[in-house]
């Protein structure tokens, strides 16, 4: 017969095995936050804490320089973010004015010469803006229309030029020269050989330029693909047709 000792022996270790059992479930759960947790669950919330970092909203807003001496007129509407790239859009500004100036010289005085000079822009991202500003001069027999683009990485306060779009060595100024050729001619009154000529393949041919989400957008100033009675003009190529071409970043 067993002993009374022996049952309770036995009734001691089922309990004790109960113990552990219960114990070994609670710590696997992490009850009541009461053990440390797995490697795991700690490199998770150590995850969770690291943040996104802030990405920096720009605001575009505008600025005014009228100035009336002499008979003479400037009127010049610019573009500011509030960050260092205003500097080289100033540069720009400061420079068609000095430019007006010291064309006009001594006609200047007593003459009905102005400068004109308003802006448009367009984004291709949060960061990448461009400008494209519209300059008229006057005090001829007719007003002279001229056009200038500016395309800026706001995040690094630098110009993007033609070349920071497009591959090194992919034969996008070729691609592009097609492309402006062929949409020009759409408009049949046009010079096939004084289009050619604007739109061969050269960089020179393209720095006025807007990208946006969909499209690169090219300007030609008056006398490049067509007389100045023409005016500039604008052809837009999809991006989608030029995704062999575009650098990682514009594709």
């Amino acid at each position: 017969m067993r002993t009374r000792a022996g049952e309770n022996k036995s009734i001691y270790f089922i309990i004790l095995l109960l113990v552990v059992i219960a114990f070994a479930y609670a710590y696997n759960q992490n009850w009541f936050g009461l053990f440390s947790k797995k490697e795991g669950d700690i490199r998770q919330s150590e995850e969770k804490k690291v943040e996104e970092p802030v990405q920096k909203v720009y605001q575009l807003s505008s600025k005014e320089i009228n100035e009336e001496s002499n008979g003479s007129m400037i009127a010049i509407e610019y573009p500011s973010f509030g960050t260092a790239v205003d500097s080289k859009i100033k540069e720009v500004i400061d420079l068609k004015i000095s430019d007006f100036k010291n064309s006009s010289g001594e006609a200047l005085i007593n003459s009905d010469q102005f400068i004109n000079i308003s802006f448009s822009s367009a984004n291709y991202s949060r960061e990448i803006y461009g400008i494209k500003y519209d300059i008229v001069y006057g005090g001829g027999i007719r007003p002279i229309e001229d056009i200038e683009c500016h395309t800026y990485n706001l995040d690094t306060s630098k110009e993007v030029f033609l070349r920071d779009v497009f591959k090194e060595n992919s034969e996008y100024l070729s691609k592009l020269s097609e492309a402006t050729y062929v949409e020009l001619l759409k408009d049949k009154t046009v010079d096939k050989n004084w289009v050619k000529e604007g739109t061969a393949a050269k960089e020179e041919n393209f720095k006025n330029f807007i990208i946006d989400k969909e499209n690169i957008s090219f300007y030609f100033a008056p006398g490049i693909v067509a007389p100045n009675t023409a005016g500039v003009k604008k052809v837009s190529v999809p991006l989608s047709s030029l995704k062999y071409f575009l650098n990682n970043y514009f594709n």
